[in-house]
């Protein structure tokens, strides 16, 4: 449970923080003008401009939330069902492939609340516009890409972490 919550809060301030960049980006795009310009005509409408076409925030939180929590059970279960860990390589391929599964269901979980939410929407270039199997096409490998790019960095950046590749155990 506090893996859920703790990646659900994570995916709700990501969201949070994020959209109002990707969405002054994107209708300075549209519009032809820059960002700071973009930005300009979005406020004086209402703050609210800055959320109005992003991803749900509650569907992100679930997400992120269904995600770690998935990647972390997924990883303990590897790990203890012989996994190649103990190296770099090792626990990045592990991580890397706890990331595909917890991406896999928590695209599943919340595709439906996404498919719905871009539909409404002018942007239709996104994967989830195009039907489950596009969403789970980008999202599985971008998920084994991340965790186990994450893990390779940390075992190589900071060393004081664990052979975990620092997923929240020092040797400490």
């Amino acid at each position: 449970a506090t893996t859920l919550m703790c990646g659900a809060l994570a995916g709700y301030y990501m969201r949070l923080w994020t959209n109002p960049i990707n969405r002054t980006f994107h209708e300075a795009n549209r519009m032809g003008v820059s960002p700071l310009e973009a930005a300009k005509a979005m406020k004086a409408k209402t703050l609210l401009q800055f959320w109005y076409t992003g991803h749900p925030l509650i569907a992100n939180a679930i997400y992120f939330g269904s995600l770690m929590m998935c990647f972390e059970g997924t990883r303990r279960f590897l790990e203890r069902n012989g996994a190649p860990a103990g190296t770099p390589v090792g626990n990045a391929l592990t991580n890397g492939t706890a990331g595909a599964v917890g991406a896999l269901v928590a695209s599943t979980v919340t595709y439906p609340v996404s498919a719905t939410r871009y539909a409404k929407t002018v942007i239709h270039d996104s994967a989830i516009c195009r039907g489950m199997l596009p969403t789970l096409a980008k999202e599985v490998p971008m998920s084994f890409i991340v965790f186990g790019t994450y893990s390779l960095l940390q075992s190589a950046i900071a060393s004081h972490h664990s052979a975990r590749g620092g997923f929240g155990y020092s040797k400490n």
